[in-house]
C-alpha cells in the first residue's frame, strides 16, 4: 500500500480513550485500530474494551491486559472472569483491561452465515474423506466470498499490534499481560514484537510456537487419547458401574460411542439425542478437568443403562451448552487458525493421517481442514521466539493439561531464556490455572510476581496434594 510504514516506525499519538460507566463496576470504550498496520491511515475498525479500575485506595501499579483465551472468544468476558477471581490485593492496584480481538465479539465481527455444522468445523467429520474435502473447501470458499480483503489481517501478530495501540491510547509506557491458552501465544507474540513495552507477563496453559496451527490439532488428538486412557484407569474399580479394569471401562465407552454413531444416544433429562460427534465433543470437554471426570462416568453409565443422570451431571452439561456457540466466534477462530501460518496443500497427507487414526478424536482432528484451501497466504512468517528485554515472563502449566500439553510450556520456557520461569503443577489434569484453579502455592508465586516483579529464583514444581477428591483446596 502507498505510504506504508513498518511495524517498528513510531506511530502518531492516538486520541485518549473515553470511558463510559457500564453499571457493574466496569467501564467500556472503543479504540480505533488500522485493519492493516502497515497502512495506519487506511481503513480502521474499532476494538471493544472493558476496564475494571484498580479497586483499592492505595497507589495504582499499572495495567493488567487480559488476552482472549481462544481465537474468536470474548476477551471482554475473559477479563471479567479474571477480575472476579483475582486476589483483592492484586485487584486493588491494577486496572484490569480486556478486549474482543479484531473481527470478533464486539470488534467488527465477521458475518459469514455459518450453519451449525460449520460452526463446529474443528471437530467435523464426514462419512468419507472426499465428503470432508468438499465440506472444508466450501468453508474456505465461504470465508473468501465474505472477507477475502481482510483475511490477511486477521492474525495473531496483528492482534499483538492492536494491544500496543491500546497501550499507547491508555498513555502507559508498559503493560502487564495475562494470557491463557491461545491468549498465552498472543501475549508471547506481543513480547517478541514489543518486548521493552511488556512489564510482568504471565502465560498460563501455554501453547508451543511449534504448533502454529496444524500441529495444534495433531498435539490435541494425542492429548485427548492419553487423557481418555488415564480416565479409564482412574474409573475402573471393583463393582464399578463401567467395569473392574481399564479395558472394561474403555469397552463401555466404545460401546456408547458406537451406539451414538448408529442411532444416537438419549440421556434422560437432556433434550436432544447425542450423535457421535456431539458425544465426542462432550467427552473431550468433561475430560479436560479432573473435577469433571466423575460426570463423564455418569454419562457413560446413563447412556448404557437408561438410568437418570445425577443432578450434578445434568446441571454441568446444561451449563456447558446454555449459551450456543456464535457463528461470528467460529468465523474468527477459523480465520486465525487457518491464516496465521500456511497449511499443507497435499490432500494425501491428511488422508494418510485419517487412515492411520486410532484415538477417539483422531479422525476429526487429523483430517483435512479449511486451511488446506485457504484463499490467502500469510503476509508474515510465524513468530520466532527468543530472549527479550521484558519485565519477566512467568509460565504456569498443569502437567496433564489436555488442551495444551506440558510440552508447550517447556518448549517456550527454553526459548525465552533467563527472564522467564516455569511453574509446573505436577500430575494434574486442569486448564487455565491462575487465578481459577485455586492452588494456593501457584497463586502465591503468581501474585508475588505481579505485585513485586520478582520471578522465582528457579523453576517451580508444585505437587498435586493440594487437590483432594478432584477439588482444589483453597
Amino acid at each position: 500500500m502507498s505510504g506504508a510504514r513498518t511495524a517498528g516506525d513510531v506511530p502518531a499519538p492516538p486520541a485518549p480513550i473515553r470511558w463510559s460507566e457500564a453499571g457493574d463496576g466496569s467501564q467500556r470504550a472503543r479504540v480505533p485500530v488500522p485493519v492493516d498496520h502497515r497502512d495506519p491511515d487506511g481503513p480502521a475498525i474499532d476494538l471493544a474494551l472493558v476496564r475494571y479500575p484498580a479497586a483499592g485506595p492505595g497507589a495504582r501499579r499499572g495495567v493488567l491486559v487480559v488476552t482472549p483465551d481462544d481465537p474468536g472468544s470474548s476477551g471482554i468476558a475473559m477479563a471479567t472472569q479474571v477480575r472476579a477471581a483475582l486476589a483483592p490485593s492484586v485487584a486493588a492496584v491494577f486496572d484490569v483491561i480486556g478486549f474482543d480481538h479484531r473481527f470478533s465479539g464486539e470488534s467488527a465481527p465477521l458475518r459469514w452465515g455459518l450453519d451449525q455444522r460449520e460452526i463446529f468445523w474443528v471437530f467435523h467429520e464426514s462419512e468419507s474423506f472426499a465428503e470432508e474435502v468438499r465440506f472444508q473447501a466450501e468453508l474456505a470458499a465461504k470465508a473468501a466470498g465474505h472477507s477475502v480483503d481482510v483475511l490477511p489481517h486477521i492474525t495473531t501478530r496483528a492482534i499483538a499490534r492492536d494491544i500496543d495501540a491500546v497501550r499507547r491510547a491508555l498513555g502507559e509506557e508498559r503493560v502487564c499481560l495475562l494470557g491463557h491458552n491461545y491468549g498465552s501465544y498472543v501475549a508471547a507474540v506481543y513480547c517478541e514484537l514489543f518486548g521493552d513495552r511488556a512489564d510482568r507477563v504471565i502465560l498460563d496453559s501455554v501453547l508451543s510456537p511449534d504448533w502454529v496451527w496444524q500441529g495444534l490439532f495433531t498435539n490435541f488428538a494425542r492429548n485427548c487419547e492419553a487423557t481418555l486412557r488415564h480416565w479409564c484407569a482412574a474409573t475402573a474399580r471393583p463393582q464399578g458401574p463401567l467395569g473392574d479394569t481399564p479395558q472394561q471401562v474403555r469397552d463401555a465407552f466404545d460401546e456408547v460411542l458406537r451406539k451414538a454413531g448408529a442411532a444416537g444416544v438419549t440421556l434422560p433429562g437432556v433434550p436432544v439425542p447425542l450423535d457421535e460427534q456431539f458425544l465426542r465433543v462432550l467427552t473431550m470437554m468433561l475430560l479436560s478437568s479432573r473435577r469433571s471426570h466423575p460426570a463423564l462416568e455418569d454419562v457413560i453409565r446413563s447412556a448404557r443403562s437408561g438410568a437418570p443422570l445425577q443432578p450434578g451431571t445434568q446441571q454441568l452439561i446444561g451449563s456447558m451448552f446454555a449459551v450456543p456457540r456464535d457463528a461470528s466466534t467460529a468465523a474468527a477462530q477459523l480465520a486465525i487458525l487457518c491464516g496465521d501460518a500456511a497449511w499443507p496443500r497435499a490432500l494425501e497427507e491428511y488422508e494418510a493421517a485419517v487412515q492411520d487414526a486410532s484415538g477417539f478424536m483422531d479422525r476429526a482432528l487429523l483430517g483435512v481442514k479449511a486451511g488446506a484451501f485457504w484463499p490467502v497466504q500469510p503476509l508474515e512468517p510465524p513468530t520466532v521466539f527468543g530472549p527479550r528485554e521484558t519485565g519477566g515472563v512467568l509460565l504456569i502449566q498443569a502437567e496433564r493439561d489436555m488442551f495444551t500439553s506440558d510440552a508447550g510450556a517447556r518448549r517456550l520456557r527454553g526459548l525465552l531464556g533467563d527472564r522467564s520461569r516455569l511453574v509446573m503443577l505436577r500430575d494434574v489434569i486442569e486448564h487455565r490455572i491462575f487465578p481459577f484453579a485455586g492452588d494456593p502455592r501457584v497463586d502465591a508465586v503468581a501474585q508475588e510476581f505481579l505485585m513485586t516483579g520478582r520471578l522465582p529464583e528457579a523453576d517451580v514444581v508444585v505437587g498435586d496434594d493440594s487437590y483432594e477428591d478432584g477439588e482444589a483446596r483453597r
